[in-house]
């Protein structure tokens, strides 16, 4: 197929120019209107492409087609090698990334076990402290309990030994007298006897 026939199935292809203006014009949006006006334009230079105007336009166009192959293969070099550059770049950047977020969930995971551990810990510290409060509730009641049985020992042998005192007095009164009446009496019986 030549480029001649190319051309023609090209510009049967392109659909026939509408009436831009009178869209552009409905439309309230300038840019939308620019927009549509440069479209009609370019489908104005395509339609004047596919017509073949002379065999001078088709070597023109086949020398322009030879540059750009021409130009495609001298930047191809140039877009492999910013293509290998970037993905270098890329690789170099995930590694950047990569290891610091490596770090970061390495360090969230020491974190989370150390807070684990210090929550156990105070968990066992308080059940330590609430048994040592336990143990020292025990032996106030203890120690309470103790005075309160040395005091009431104390207090009845306080009580026993005063009591056993005046048991004595009065004994040792009523003695005294007792010892007292026999002298007499054998002081009586002593002076009849004479």
């Amino acid at each position: 197929m030549s480029e001649s026939d190319r051309a023609s199935d090209m510009a049967a292809h392109v659909p026939a120019p509408r009436e831009i203006d009178e869209a552009a014009a409905r439309r309230h949006d300038a840019r939308t209107a620019e927009v549509l006006r440069a479209l009609h334009r370019a489908k104005r230079t395509i339609t004047e492409l596919a017509a073949p105007a002379s065999s001078r336009s088709l070597e023109t166009l086949g020398w322009e087609l030879r540059s750009l192959r021409e130009w495609l293969s001298k930047t191809s070099p140039i877009v492999e090698e910013a293509t290998c550059r970037l993905a270098a770049t890329a690789a170099v950047f995930e590694r950047a990334v990569l290891v610091p977020s490596e770090k970061l969930d390495s360090f969230q995971r020491s974190h989370d076990g150390a807070v684990r551990e210090l929550r156990e810990a105070v968990h066992a510290l308080k059940r330590q402290a609430e048994a040592l409060a336990a143990w020292r509730a025990w032996w106030a009641r203890q120690t309470v309990a103790f005075c309160l049985i040395i005091a009431a020992l104390l207090g009845t042998g306080i009580g026993l030994a005063w009591k056993a005192h005046l048991i004595a007095k009065s004994t040792h009164a009523v003695l005294a007298q007792i010892l007292e009446n026999q002298e007499r009496a054998q002081a009586a019986k002593a002076s009849r006897g004479r």
